[in-house]
């Protein structure tokens, strides 16, 4: 990580990914970053392997020059990359790409970020004909794009510097990138209107320039917390008359039939789940496969073993408001009528998807839903989506009664180093916010993983062993991921409109503890919250690598959970105290 600075602009470049982050003008973050990428038929980023790196710095700026090179083996490609700042407030990005083999692409070139917290800020938006529209940021997450045909962009800081952003080599639009927790509004290059998947031919280049200018006003701000390089002291203040009732919180079942490991077999598990005591387990059933009956059946055996409760994704395969498994669901309302009538109050609620469509369809919601009602009572059936908040956010789904709606939660869709990871715990808050403005009550989120469990975007038939592993993040087992977890719950828990949390899978690779009973990191921090009875918000001075939760549990004793995602040491304060946090790590504080 290079640290960039020429008089006033400053900016940490990344040159494992060539990524230009952080950019900050007097101190103010001007944008939250530049970088290019190449996006294969599926939208899968390509990875790359940067070289021949070579830096210069002045007084008068710097200049950084490297190679990027693909690592995938079916897409060749390479392009060279050149940034350069100077101390009179200009930037410059260039990008001179070329293709070395055949391929079909969705998109070469740059993406521009501003940060979230840019919402609701008035801005200028040049348009590739020379026209001026007059806007401002989306406060609320935009289903679409806000702003199409742009040439540049314009807005002024809270310092009242104002900042221009133009693109060249493409015609470019911009995305609200929190409908997929990235917390930054994204510019693009290649407008989604037009025709993709691209076939690419050996020799085909793409040359782009992305040049900022910052105007200052010449009122000096002092240093603004948040972004950049993490704060060696971080203070935390808690907002204890927000204490609120902890929401519920429950796991995901590995599918027993997907990973051929029962529930009974793992002893350990078994052992160590019943000491966390969680809310509820979620178990997806999907009608239109043959296995759906067992994966019931062990899901009810273990719940009540437990003696907790269980959330049932349940996915159907219908067609104009007809399902297609008409035996299935019978055999289903079977099931659910007897489940009712032994145990009451073991569902606790039921998503409600669709194979076929991205949130569930109205007529699901309508007739479906209904026929649910009928047997299992005041149990909530929730729709929505089983994929991104974006798929809820622009599918908008017909709720059913007073009941919820859903999405599930992932930081990777676009970025996958721990900076981008972190950063997600900010646009969480957003999509939450935005789901109860656009629909008007309650929220499940379920589930929340580090990985996305499946590509909804994919053009092709993926084989279902190789998504399951294209799920599976390495940080699973990290501190990393227990910190990022304690974010998530910093951000979420504390809403009143969220009806429930599922965090990630039991055990496994994309679980809380191994196969073997072994806990990771994460466990200990789901344990916490789970012995919690209420919540309160909690607020730090740099926000995007310290976050905490206050909590008061069952006895009225009060403690603080801290979670650190960067990779140095910090002295975190709360009041009068103050404790050494570990890089990547979570600490307990009693108060």
């Amino acid at each position: 990580m290079l640290q960039l600075k020429a008089g006033q602009l400053e900016l940490l470049f990344d040159t494992e990914l060539a990524f230009a982050r952080y950019i900050k003008f007097d101190g103010e973050e001007v944008l939250r970053g530049i970088y290019a990428a190449v996006r294969d038929c599926d939208w899968n980023t390509v990875p790359f392997t940067v070289s021949d790196l070579q830096f210069e710095q002045t007084e008068a700026g710097f200049q950084v020059e490297w190679l990027a090179t693909s690592l995938h083996v079916e897409v060749a490609y390479q392009w060279k990359g050149i940034l350069r700042g100077s101390a009179i407030g200009e930037l410059q990005f260039s990008f001179d790409g070329l293709a070395k083999s055949i391929f079909k692409r969705n998109r070469i070139g740059f993406c521009v970020l501003h940060a979230g917290e840019q919402a609701g800020v008035s801005c200028t938006v040049e348009h590739t004909n020379g026209s001026l529209t007059q806007s401002h940021f989306p406060y609320y997450i935009s289903p679409h794009q806000p702003f199409s045909d742009i040439r540049a962009i314009s807005h002024r800081m809270t310092n009242g510097n104002m900042v221009e952003v133009k693109m060249c080599g493409d015609t470019f639009e911009m995305e609200d990138q929190r409908n997929w927790t990235d917390d930054s509004f994204k510019t693009y290059c290649t407008p989604l209107e037009l025709p993709f998947p691209v076939v690419v031919h050996p020799g085909d280049r793409v040359e782009q320039h992305v040049q900022v200018r910052i105007e200052p006003t010449g009122q000096k701000q002092q240093e603004v917390g948040g972004s950049g390089n993490i704060q060696r002291t971080c203070r935390v203040e808690v907002d204890w008359d927000s204490l609120a009732r902890r929401p519920g919180i429950g796991f995901g079942l590995w599918g027993v039939q997907l990973y051929q490991r029962p529930y009974s077999d793992q002893e350990s598990v078994r052992t160590t789940l019943a000491k966390t005591l969680p809310d509820y387990l979620r178990v997806d059933l999907r009608l239109f496969e043959s296995d759906w009956l067992a994966e019931l059946s062990a899901a009810v055996d273990l719940s009540g073993e437990l003696d907790c409760q269980l959330e049932i994704a349940l996915t159907v395969e219908s067609t104009q408001n007809r399902l297609l498994q008409n035996e299935a669901w019978n055999l289903l309302l079977t099931e659910l009528e007897q489940l009712v009538a032994g145990r009451g109050t073991l569902i606790r609620q039921i998503l409600l998807y669709d194979r076929n469509s991205k949130t569930t369809p109205k007529e699901l919601s309508l007739d479906v839903a209904s026929q649910l009602c009928e047997i299992v009572g005041a149990v909530p059936i929730i729709v929505g989506s089983n994929a991104y908040f974006t798929e809820l956010n622009r599918g908008r789904p017909y709720p059913v009664e007073n009941f919820p709606v859903c999405y599930s939660i992932n930081p990777q869709v676009h970025a996958f180093d721990n900076r981008s990871v972190a950063e997600t715990i900010e646009a969480q808050k957003a999509t939450l916010a935005s789901a109860v403005a656009y629909f008007g009550r309650r929220v499940a989120i379920s589930p929340v993983s580090l990985r996305p469990r499946f590509n909804p975007n994919a053009t092709r038939t993926l084989d279902p062993m190789k998504e399951l592993e294209s799920g599976i993040d390495p940080r699973q087992n990290s501190g990393f991921a227990a910190a990022w977890t304690v974010g998530v719950a910093s951000a979420l828990l504390v809403h009143s409109k969220l009806e429930s949390l599922t965090l990630y899978e039991v055990a496994g690779p994309r679980g809380i503890m191994s196969y073997e009973g072994t806990a990771y990191p994460m466990l200990d921090v789901c344990k916490y919250l789970l012995n919690q009875h209420e919540v309160a918000s909690a607020t730090t001075s740099n926000p995007l690598s310290i976050v905490a939760l206050g909590a008061e549990d069952g006895e009225g004793t009060r403690s603080v959970i801290v979670g650190n995602m960067s990779d140095q040491k910090v002295y975190v304060c709360i009041d009068a105290l103050e404790s050494q946090l570990d890089a990547e790590s979570f600490q307990i504080i009693p108060l």
